[in-house]
């Protein structure tokens, strides 16, 4: 193959890598309540909203959850009502 085959090849790599980014970024909720049955299965569901990449649940006091998501796909909007949507007792922590 030829240098000036690489070379194309190299830039169309490049090329396609700037296009797939990825704006990541965290949010915090407060549980409302603490979280049953129908609510652990409620954070099962929202792993499957196109966008929203994690949802943990905070360690120890399990009184809040985290969730990252991709905000080139996704606004803080979008992700609150996601959540509320699909049953997660929240409200936004500051």
């Amino acid at each position: 193959m030829t240098v000036a085959y690489w070379r194309g090849f190299l830039a169309r790599t490049r090329s396609y890598a700037t296009q797939g980014t990825m704006t990541k970024v965290d949010l915090h909720y407060k549980l409302v309540r603490p979280l049953g049955e129908d609510e652990l299965d409620a954070i099962a569901r929202v792993h499957g909203v196109y966008g929203i990449q994690r949802v943990l649940l905070n360690p120890g006091s399990l009184t809040g959850i985290d969730v990252e998501f991709d905000a080139s796909r996704l606004t803080e909007c979008e992700v609150e009502a996601a959540l509320v949507r699909c049953g997660i007792p929240i409200e936004r922590a500051h």
